[in-house]
């Protein structure tokens, strides 16, 4: 599974998606390791989560943008259900591979849901 999808990675994006795939993962994993480090007082992201932002970022960012590109307001509002979807589909992919999530769970907070795949209180 996680050869496929390097594979769909390397061959199907171009290289100017590929520089954007970059650029985001590295970009959110500095913000996470920030956002746990402030809240969980040590900074922590992963490999699997790195390499599932690389494959779903177009759809997160480049997908959702064309769609909803002359919509601005629901652009905005919209946009933390689209973040909850990567997040089910993300660790499905990542179970997938692992067995579990090994990049992330929100099972120890009162607001998620989908076996720990996303918190709405974000």
């Amino acid at each position: 599974m996680a050869a496929m999808l390097a594979a769909v990675w390397l061959v199907l994006y171009p290289w100017k998606l590929k520089l954007m795939t970059i650029m985001a993962a590295t970009a959110y994993s500095f913000t996470e390791s920030m956002f746990t480090f402030g809240e969980r007082g040590a900074p922590y992201t992963s490999v699997a989560q790195y390499w599932a932002n690389l494959i779903y970022s177009p759809i997160l960012l480049v997908a959702y943008g064309r769609y909803l590109r002359d919509h601005h307001v629901l652009y905005v509002f919209l946009f933390p259900a689209n973040v909850w979807v990567l997040e089910v589909i993300v660790q499905a992919l990542i179970t997938a591979v692992h067995g579990r999530n090994v990049a992330w769970t929100y099972l120890d907070y009162t607001d998620s849901y989908f076996d720990g795949a996303i918190r709405i209180g974000q």
